[in-house]
């Protein structure tokens, strides 16, 4: 017998991620603080060195 994908059978996929795509929004955030981190070193270094 073929797998029919019903409303039901998505819904279970979907909810079987969401943490998994919770944990990535997460996970990205956290990049983007580091960079935005970088980004204002950056800019001290060269305010500092004029």
């Amino acid at each position: 017998m073929t797998d029919i994908f019903t409303h039901k059978n998505i819904n279970n996929n979907l909810n079987f991620n969401n943490l998994d795509l919770y944990l990535c929004a997460e996970i990205l955030e956290r990049e983007r603080e580091r960079e935005r981190e970088r980004e204002r070193e950056r800019e001290r270094e060269t305010h500092h060195l004029r």
